[in-house]
């Protein structure tokens, strides 16, 4: 078995905490929890104290369930203010060979070099390496022969605000992270090892948030949330038809955008499927802004989307989507046994990149010894 992960993301849809690990490629999960909504306040961040004390609870709870302590953390910021700068850097190979101490030496120094009064970074993701032997590769050159050894990266980076009052919270919460990502960088991650299409965008509609991000030529280019979801559509499509948010939330569910007039059926209410269909269609106004945004993304340009999220339990909601946006949907479902759950993509990617062998010294093994690990492996990244 290879190193025993935890990926946590907080969100306002609630705490995300998936333990696991990645074998011959492919991401096991061991346990899988989701916590209830979070409050947030005007600036956009959570209640420190709930979310401290419901964090701590899914730690023990997990800890309980599977009788071991949890140490490797994987903690996943939402891309708030996401901005990405690409960086190289050029390193003396520290032994005989190319090591992750060398690839560590490099990432060390591009942080000491990427600094910002108003940006903090999150991850220095490599877009290629260099080696004597090997020349410009993809491939992390580990085990060759070289003098000099090189990384190419781009620097992820969000609000320095928003990255401090996190990394306040995890220190409040007696927790130390092996590794930061952006949230949905990890669930990008996850979806092109899947042979996503090139470029794409990735849509998440939650609960209470949406992302959306756009990845070209492997490499994470943007990426924006929006502190609104389908609580929010359902509230609006409640108005409507003059009923609970709850019960509309019940009828979406239940029957979506199916609006089939020559359906003859009436809910309680005596609402028809049309009726239905026609408020949530004003309730999903709301993504009109995401239109916007995409729009404005000049290099994403009639890219596909790939649809993600609990938006997904809609019928038909991607269809609306696709004409609102006119472009091609794709839906992706994670059939990971024990995490078939929509939110928990951005953890099944941060557990599948814990297994790249420039971030494997990031983690203590699971192991009692080191007897199955194999160091002169290559993998893409």
């Amino acid at each position: 078995m290879n190193n025993i992960v935890t990926a946590i993301e907080i969100t306002p849809s609630g705490i995300v905490l998936v333990t696991g690990y990645v074998f011959q490629e492919k991401v096991y999960v061991l346990k899988a929890f989701k916590g209830p909504a979070l409050p947030y306040d005007t600036s956009g961040l959570p209640e420190k104290k709930f979310v401290i004390d419901n964090l701590c609870s899914l730690i023990k709870e997990t800890e309980s369930a599977l009788s071991f302590k949890l140490e490797n953390f994987i903690f996943l910021l939402p891309p708030d203010e996401y901005q990405s700068r690409d960086e190289s850097l050029s390193s003396v190979v520290l032994g005989d060979t190319i090591s992750t101490a060398d690839y560590r030496d490099c990432e060390i120094k591009i942080n000491k070099k990427i600094k910002s009064d108003t940006y903090s970074n999150v991850y220095i993701d490599p877009t290629s390496f260099n080696s004597d032997i090997t020349g410009e590769t993809e491939f992390f050159p580990i085990g060759k022969k070289s003098e000099i050894f090189s990384v190419n990266a781009d620097v992820h980076m969000i609000s320095k605000v928003t990255y401090e009052y996190y990394m306040q919270l995890l220190k409040d919460a007696g927790i130390r992270a092996s590794l930061t990502l952006v949230s949905s960088f990890a669930s990008g991650f996850f979806l092109k090892s899947f042979n996503a299409p090139n470029p794409f965008i990735h849509l998440e509609i939650e609960e209470d948030f949406t992302n959306i991000s756009f990845t070209k030529d492997r490499r994470f280019v943007y990426s924006k949330q929006l502190l609104f979801g389908l609580n929010q559509a359902y509230a609006k499509a409640a108005q409507e038809l003059s009923i609970s948010t709850d019960r509309m939330k019940e009828l979406a569910l239940l029957f979506g955008l199916y609006g089939e007039e020559n359906y003859k059926y009436l809910t309680d209410e005596k609402f028809t499927l049309k009726q239905i269909s026609d408020a949530l269609s004003v309730g999903f106004t709301i993504f009109n802004e995401v239109n916007n945004i995409l729009n404005d993304i000049p290099e994403a340009k009639n890219s596909s989307i790939i649809f993600i999220g609990e938006g997904n339990n809609i019928l038909g909601l991607n269809n609306y989507l696709g004409n609102l946006f006119s472009r091609q949907i794709y839906n992706f479902t994670p059939k990971v046994i024990g995490a078939r759950n929509q939110m928990f993509i951005s953890c099944l990617g941060a557990i599948k990149m814990s297994n790249l062998p420039y971030l494997r010294a990031n983690f203590k093994s699971s192991e009692s010894d080191d007897k199955n690990k194999i160091e002169n492996d290559t993998f893409r990244r």
